[in-house]
């Protein structure tokens, strides 16, 4: 019950995000956040769910990136929607990570999430960042999910004035 409870409030909170951030009515808290201990944050918080598949978490954070500007909150929501996914679509026994990199001379930093999970065709990226869509085939089906949370990520990613990218290919990640 607790659990159907609390996938219940965070499909609420999806719902309320997504129509503040059309309705142009979402505003960021940004603040200067230190790399190490935000993604030893995240990384603490999918540790469980990873650990149920028995799936190996890798980090790899560059030594010059050591801090970032953005809104706290809602940063950690992106990163965390993008490593639940990365577990709940790789196997048991696979692995996902988080690479960090910095690029001190243009003031950027990149995270990616990456995984040997199902992978998603060329002809199907383009459809994932839309709301309330899930691919439709064999595989992704049998995965719980609204179809929400790609579009809520790259809404908060272009709102911090980010690029969002995809590389996958079928069964590869």
């Amino acid at each position: 019950i607790q659990d159907s409870g609390s996938h219940l409030l965070n499909l609420i909170d999806d719902i309320l995000d997504i129509s503040k951030l059309q309705a142009g009515k979402f505003r960021l808290v940004t603040e200067t956040i230190n790399i190490l201990e935000f993604t030893n944050d995240c990384l603490a918080i999918i540790d469980h769910p990873a650990a149920r598949k028995q799936i190996s978490v890798i980090p790899k954070l560059d030594p010059g990136a050591t801090t970032f500007i953005a809104d706290s909150r809602r940063f950690k929501q992106i990163i965390l929607n993008l490593l639940n996914n990365a577990v709940k679509f790789t196997p048991e026994g696979g692995t996902i990570g988080l690479d960090v990199k910095g690029k001190p001379e243009d003031k950027l930093i990149s995270f990616s999430v990456w995984d040997n999970g199902i992978g998603i065709s060329d002809e199907n990226i383009s459809q994932i960042f839309k709301p309330f869509i899930q691919i439709d085939n064999r595989l992704s089906r049998q995965y719980e999910g609204t179809g929400m949370g790609l579009a809520l990520v790259k809404s908060l990613v272009e709102l911090h004035k980010g690029t969002i990218e995809v590389e996958s290919q079928p069964k590869i990640g």
